[in-house]
């Protein structure tokens, strides 16, 4: 018990809800509870060998059935927000047991595997006694690339099982330094025989994986951490709120129908990911935050003013400077000829849903969003492009619905004239001097999408349509986000 009390500690340090461990070598089996998590574990009279899966307290009720193989495979079955997904626990023979061994273990994990349906999520962790090398070499899809060590047979059954049920090993999708691809050390060598399966389709799911060497627990396995979400449970969420306001969405402007839009992304993501609790270690205030005090507001808006009237102002120039703006402002009224002005209802002017899909795919990934709640600056509506993409279908017919409805009424929401021009130091000069410094302007991801749509080059008609109404472009020059 006294393992089991320091891996229960270690999986409460590092924040893991779901675990897989092996060589329990504890006999019989059953389940224990304590300390916050939940065990289920199988085991055998001699008190060889041993696997077992360890849950949060929370996700204990959410459990509806276990299958104990036998003492190198367990399954568990959970149910979570209507999402099934099976969780299975494996511990292959070392390299010096039998053959015989070997494959009435790999016939019972091609069983147990094979009774799951494909649409079901699917947890593989395990320690599987091979090495499935650094390369792909032959098994691209499902080895991502960054494994550690050479192949040898184990490793080549390891991978065609993989291929033979359409799975991903997930800890070699991921670059990562060589001590965080050990998770084995004895004698001096380093290897790597621990693997997390998912199915390749939910490879997207997983964000991340991390290697725990060193934990009380094991003195030679690491622990095998991995970040997973799963998508749906979002879009359930998400269809939820959005389906409680259709009524009202229908009848709403712009302005409303996003606002709706992004209170329901913005309180799904809080429920899904959690609200992360700002300290001083982690977050600490921009050094730019004295800027946005009424005092110095007021004396760059003072400031703006008498620049204003020094240009006006210069000896010879004023009258020139005039004419210049009138002119300017006459420039910009754009004569057309009313035979020649498109009807709001031509084929160009209806955003499709395959024209939100097709600019959506093409949108860059991990761009920042903007200021934030913790430095308490009111800003961009902190929704990434990611936000959208995990939302699917659901997100895509109301992006849709949106884009349609600021076309017809020429109008953006407010939200989305709010940005932050964040001042980059070109590491060159005086860090004390402004112009050594270049301006990054940050936008909402969500206009900036709504600008690849109208702006495809098949779509010049729609385009010169919104040129002309009070919708512009993000690259025209009238148009100011702030």
């Amino acid at each position: 018990m006294g393992k089991l009390l320091e891996l229960v500690d270690a999986l409460e340090r590092h924040k893991v809800d779901i675990a897989c461990f092996q060589e329990t070598k504890w006999k019989g089996s059953s389940n224990k509870e304590g300390n916050g998590y939940k065990i289920w574990y199988s085991g055998s009279p001699t008190a060889r060998n041993g696997v077992g899966v360890i849950l949060k307290a929370c996700l204990k009720d959410k459990v509806v059935h276990v299958n104990r193989c036998s003492d190198r495979i367990i399954s568990l079955t959970l149910v979570i927000d209507g999402e099934t997904i099976n969780v299975i626990s494996a511990y292959a023979p070392q390299v010096g047991l039998s053959e015989v061994e070997k494959k009435t273990f790999w016939d019972s994990l091609d069983k147990v595997v094979g009774e799951f349906p494909t649409d079901q999520r699917l947890i593989l962790g395990g320690d599987l006694n091979g090495h499935i090398g650094a390369t792909t070499e032959g098994y691209a899809g499902v080895h991502g690339g960054f494994g550690y060590g050479v192949r040898n047979e184990e490793g080549r059954v390891i991978l065609d099982f993989a291929t033979a049920h359409d799975l991903g090993v997930v800890n070699s999708y991921l670059k990562k330094r060589g001590h965080h691809l050990i998770t084995f050390q004895s004698g001096g060598r380093c290897t790597k025989i621990d693997y997390l399966f998912v199915r390749r389709g939910d490879l997207r799911a997983c964000k991340d994986y991390r290697v725990f060497p060193r934990q009380a627990c094991s003195s030679q396995h690491s622990l095998l951490a991995l970040d997973i979400l799963f998508k749906s449970v979002q879009r359930m969420r998400f269809a939820e709120g959005v389906s409680r306001q259709v009524e009202v969405l229908a009848t709403s402007d712009a302005d409303s129908m996003w606002n709706i839009l992004a209170s329901n992304i913005k309180d799904t993501a809080n429920d899904t990911l959690g609200v992360a609790i700002g300290s001083f270690k982690t977050h600490t205030p921009r050094r730019e935050s004295w800027r946005l005090c009424e005092e110095v507001q007021s004396i760059i808006t003072v400031k703006q003013a008498r620049f204003k009237e020094l240009l006006l102002c210069r000896e010879g120039n004023q009258e020139e400077r005039l004419r210049a703006q009138e002119s300017e402002s006459e420039g910009r009224e754009d004569v057309v000829d009313p035979s020649r002005r498109p009807h709001f209802d031509c084929y160009y002017s209806r955003i499709s849903q395959a024209e939100v899909k097709t600019a959506l795919q093409k949108m860059g990934r991990n761009k920042a969003v903007g200021p934030d709640q913790i430095n308490k600056v009111v800003g961009l509506d902190q929704i990434p492009i990611e936000a959208w993409r995990s939302l699917g279908d659901e997100g895509i017919i109301w992006l849709t619905s949106l884009f349609n409805k600021i076309f017809t009424s020429a109008k953006m929401p407010e939200e989305w004239r709010l940005g932050e021009v964040i001042p980059i130091f070109k590491n060159k000069g005086d860090a004390q001097v402004c112009s050594n410094y270049r301006g990054i302007k940050l936008l909402s991801h969500t206009m900036k999408l709504w600008g690849r749509v109208i702006k495809r080059e098949d779509c010049k008609e729609r385009l010169w349509c919104l040129r002309t109404s009070s919708v512009l472009c993000l690259d025209d020059p009238q148009y100011t986000p702030y």
